[in-house]
């Protein structure tokens, strides 16, 4: 029969006790007696210390106060000063009748100061010394006034006295002494007598047998003995041990000394007495109480065996008491814990348990009722959740395979089954042999090798215990078909351990990602190889291209060039025969009008088929600038003025308002758009037509440009075929001079500054254009500078003295129409140069004040006598003209990169050129 828990545990403890009794007694007893003999020591030793501190207290008050009576007896000595202190003296003393001076009897309880000679001023409770004395008192030889002379006494500190004992009083007494000096003279003292009879008393009462007290001084006196007293008292308190012979008062005296302050309990040397020695504070004395061993010794006998016996009893009554609380308190409650647990096992319903107790055990019940409640929820809840995720495991889409490290199978889902190509009994069977490469099952990396046994990601995790992500694998079934895998194997890990023991693998099928990644590349390659083809067709077309583009460039420059360099002279001389003087007949000037009219309109097909090629080939730039519109219409309708004029067509300008509109745009550009659409506008018009120019707002942002005539206007088809290059519509019989590229150029103009230009025209009512542009802030401080050259004054504003000219041209008659413009304007002087070199040494010899330079030189180039003329500090203030047939873009950006001052086009412009010397000698003179 299997006994219960409570009655093991007594059982237990019953015999254990019973064993251990036997030995521990004796140990008990030994270290009982060790510890008693110990405990007497320390109590003893604090007995002593308590009774140190008691019997010292009446020394140390005795010693405070008489310092306090010295301190304040001098404080009102200096207090007085240079008074007389008969009246405050005659106020506490009075002479008596028989000469006596003694302390009025009002203040008898005031306390004594010792004068030196024969005063005395004392208070003491038991005797009245000042009755007492009479006029042949002499008490010089009293131990107090002894002790307290500088003889006695040299370093003048507080002193205690021998023992001695006062006749009058009738007790045995100490003082205690603080001499009292005033400017190095010994004027008195201050004491306090403190009588030790009680303390005698105390000291040589005996209260136990065999154990006796004594007190010595430090000079080995004895004080107090409960069997020498009478020795003391007839030696007056100096009995010495040297004179008693007294083997254990002198080793007791040996102990004493050997003590120190401290209280200490110590045995004599041959262990036969216990001494409780302690110090007596202020006399420095020594009280000594004696304990012959076997009275130490029989206490601590007692004690242990007084305390072995009531620890036994105690011990057996604990035990029977533990017996009935054991098997109350906790048997009981215990046994219907175990059946309540039994219950839950069973899967009972709960039991609950009662709770009338308050203790640990009935809160024990308590939580165990609330667990059992807890724990029935929390196994419904694990049970829905287990079925949940077990629901939730076999809908996935991926193959899950929980494995221990023998590769022994713990779960899997559906999905896993489906991947591999194994039935659920297959399954099961690789759960006890561990081995899937026996079902044909093989896996390979994507570069086609097969993995070895221990290769595959579940090995590499268990042996690394770090997860594995994102593994693409291809996995060859048993059927010879095969799938694409990701592959992600993460360790599963038991609380405290460091070492995996599972690893759980998840693969997600992607032989669809893959197929359709295969397929991509190849369209990808085949793209490539399409691309490259068509690249290199590309490149070849745009090597063709660039050449005929080169191509075209230089012949455009080259027909530039060889067409500029003739009108030069037609146009040059042709202007000099205008301005001939004396004049020319009107019959000459109408023809010399012609030809400078055919001159100018070769010149501008010229220049708007330059245009036109540099805007195809993308070389034309803007610089875009905020432009007060205003200003740049008035200035393009005073140019095309004339025309109109002599079309008697009138221009209107109806943009003015109270604010001035600013577009972002081209200045130069813009005025050449307007240009354009006004003089078409003048062509095209009917005998006194108008051409209006106004501003329209238009959407947020922008600002519209119109520009409307009177003409005849344009069918929906020519309207088809207006932008189209050398485009004209002329009637029959109608001349109009032009080139029918002017609007092309004009709208790719427009666009070049991000507008937009529109037309709207209906036969015989006319045309109305509109050129969209960004709307501008005008730009803080800046005022528009209008330049307005008067075209048929030919003076030089501001240049007094005469200027020096250098013309560096090779062509003779270039150099002729130069010379010849030249006189026609007094203040100037020509010198020529005939090539580059020739025009840098003269230069340099004796620099002038302005070089007009042709580009196309023998020798050197124009372009690089520029640059060697602005890189010679004695040259570079030299203003420079380039004067060249080359109009493309391109030459007269190089030009002003090499840092020419104008470029200016042949052929020659009188009026023009004048401006710009005018302008630039000006410039210089203004120069500080």
């Amino acid at each position: 029969m299997s006994l219960s828990l409570s009655s093991r545990v007594l059982l237990q403890v019953g015999l254990l006790m019973a064993a251990a009794t036997g030995l521990t007694t004796a140990l008990i007893y030994r270290d009982t007696l060790k510890d008693v003999r110990a405990l007497t020591a320390t109590n003893l030793q604090q007995v002593l210390a308590a009774r140190a501190e008691l019997e010292a207290q009446p020394f140390e008050f005795a010693h405070d106060n008489t310092l306090r009576l010295r301190d304040a007896w001098l404080e009102r000595l200096h207090a007085k000063g240079d008074a007389d202190p008969q009246a405050e003296f005659n106020a506490w003393f009075r002479r008596d009748s028989d000469g006596v001076t003694r302390i009025r009897p009002e203040r008898a309880n005031s306390a004594y100061i010792a004068l030196k000679g024969k005063g005395l001023v004392m208070h003491s409770p038991s005797a009245n010394w000042g009755r007492l004395v009479n006029k042949d008192t002499h008490d010089f030889d009293h131990p107090p006034l002894r002790d307290a002379a500088p003889s006695r006494n040299p370093k003048r500190v507080s002193t205690w006295t021998d023992v001695y004992f006062d006749d009058k009083a009738r007790t045995w007494m100490v003082s205690v002494v603080a001499p009292i000096d005033v400017a190095g003279q010994w004027v008195g003292l201050a004491g306090q007598d403190v009588s030790i009879d009680a303390l005698i008393a105390r000291t040589i009462q005996q209260t136990t047998e065999g154990v006796y007290s004594l007190i010595f001084n430090d000079k080995g006196e004895l004080i107090a003995h409960p069997h020498l007293m009478d020795k003391i008292k007839a030696s007056n308190g100096e009995l010495k041990l040297n004179v008693l012979q007294d083997p254990v008062l002198t080793e007791i005296y040996r102990q004493v000394k050997q003590a120190g302050h401290t209280p200490v309990v110590r045995d004599t040397s041959d262990h036969a007495l216990v001494l409780g020695i302690a110090r007596i504070a202020g006399p420095n004395w020594y009280s000594v109480t004696v304990y012959p061993r076997q009275v130490v010794d029989q206490l601590a006998t007692n004690a242990a065996r007084n305390v072995v016996m009531l620890g036994a009893l105690a011990l057996l009554a604990e035990l029977l008491l533990l017996a009935w609380i054991v098997r109350r308190q906790i048997s009981r409650p215990l046994r219907h814990l175990q059946m309540a647990t039994d219950a839950i096992e069973a899967g009972d319903a709960p039991r609950v348990l009662s709770k009338r107790r308050d203790d640990e055990l009935g809160r024990l019940s308590e939580s165990f009722n609330r667990m059992a409640l807890a724990v029935r929820a929390q196994v419904k809840s694990l049970k829905e959740k287990e079925s949940y995720l077990r629901l939730l495991i076999d809908t996935l889409a991926e193959g899950m395979v929980v494995r221990e490290r023998s590769l022994k199978l713990l779960d899997f889902n559906d999905s896993a089954l489906a991947l591999y190509g194994v039935s659920r009994e297959q399954a099961t069977a690789v759960t006890a042999t561990g081995d899937p490469v026996r079902y044909g099952i093989r896996q390979f990396r994507p570069d086609g090798s097969e993995y070895g046994p221990n290769e595959l990601p579940f090995q590499r995790m268990m042996e690394t215990r770090q997860p594995v992500r994102g593994e693409l694998i291809r996995i060859l079934r048993s059927d010879g078909t095969s799938i694409w895998g990701s592959v992600n194997v993460s360790p599963l890990f038991r609380e405290g351990e460091g070492e995996p023991y599972a690893g759980m693998t998840v693969v997600n099928d992607v032989t669809r990602y893959i197929l359709a990644e295969q397929e991509l590349r190849a369209a990808n390659d085949e793209l490539e190889r399409r691309v490259h083809l068509r690249t290199t067709e590309l490149e070849h077309a745009k090597d063709e291209a660039e050449h005929a583009s080169r191509a075209k460039t230089e012949f455009l420059s080259g027909m530039s060039h060889e067409l500029r360099t003739p009108l030069n002279a037609i146009l040059g001389f042709a202007q000099l025969l205008s301005l001939a003087r004396p004049p020319l007949g009107d019959a000459d000037l109408h023809k010399v009008r012609q030809i400078e009219a055919a001159g100018w309109h070769l010149l501008e097909l010229i220049n708007e088929v330059l245009d036109l090629a540099s805007i195809e080939a993308g070389a034309v730039g803007t610089s875009m600038e905020s432009l007060d519109l205003g200003l740049v219409i008035k200035e393009t309708l005073e140019m095309v003025g004339p025309a109109a004029e002599e079309r008697n067509v009138v221009l209107l300008d109806r943009s003015s308002s109270a604010q001035a509109q600013w577009v972002l745009a081209d200045r130069k550009r813009l005025k050449q758009v307007l240009s354009n659409l006004l003089s078409n506008g003048v062509k095209y018009n009917r005998y006194q037509g108008t051409v209006t120019v106004t501003v329209e707002p238009g959407a947020p942002g922008q600002v519209v440009l119109v520009v409307s005539d009177t003409g005849r206007g344009l069918t929906p088809q020519q309207l088809e075929r207006l932008f189209q290059p050398f485009t004209r519509f002329e009637a029959e019989g109608e001349i109009i001079q032009g080139t029918g590229i002017g609007l092309v150029i004009t709208r790719r103009l427009v666009e070049l500054m991000g507008g937009q230009l529109t037309v709207e025209s209906s036969p015989g009512q006319g045309s109305m254009f509109r050129v969209q542009l960004k709307a501008a802030t005008p730009p803080a401080g800046v005022a528009e500078k209008l330049a307005l050259v008067d075209g048929h004054s030919l003076a030089l504003p501001g240049v007094m003295a005469e200027s020096r000219l250098l013309y560096v041209e090779d062509n003779p008659s270039n150099v002729e129409l130069f010379i010849g413009v030249m006189a026609l304007q007094a203040g100037y002087r020509v010198e020529v140069a005939n090539d580059g070199l020739q025009g840098l040494a003269m230069a340099r010899a004796n620099p002038p004040d302005l070089a007009v330079i042709d580009i196309n030189l023998p020798g050197i180039d124009g372009i690089e006598l520029c640059r060697r003329l602005k890189g010679d500090p004695a040259t570079r203030h030299i203003p420079l003209i380039a004067l060249s047939a080359n109009a493309m873009p391109s030459d007269v950006a190089k030009a002003q990169r090499a840092g020419f001052d104008v470029y200016l086009t042949k052929p020659l412009n009188v009026i023009q050129l004048f401006s710009e010397i005018d302008r630039m000698l000006n410039m210089r003179e203004s120069l500080p």
